[in-house]
């Protein structure tokens, strides 16, 4: 259930850049077969809307994406481009 759970996480942040998409209902008809997929919408906007501190939608997909990523194994992550761009300059010696 929590690899199921996690590769429909990472499907649903790479096919969905907000949760504003998942409110058409077209959207959630072609979802109507992926219950854990609707589950993290839902989680992802409830959390949107209730948190009691202001938070970017951006920060949200990239914290569930680590949080992912980074429970499957030790050497598994996500970087964002900025993060990436900066482990591969150190590895190449750039500076």
């Amino acid at each position: 259930m929590t690899k199921k759970l996690l590769s429909l996480l990472l499907i649903l942040t790479l096919i969905l850049p907000s949760a504003a998409i998942a409110a058409d209902a077209q959207t959630l008809q072609q979802y109507q077969r992926e219950p854990d997929l609707l589950f993290y919408i839902d989680a992802f906007q409830y959390v949107k809307e209730r948190y009691p501190f202001e938070i970017e939608e951006s920060q949200l997909i990239e914290s569930s994406l680590k949080g992912m990523l980074q429970s499957i194994d030790p050497y598994s992550d996500y970087y964002t481009s900025e993060e990436a761009d900066e482990m591969y300059g150190d590895l190449l010696g750039e500076f």
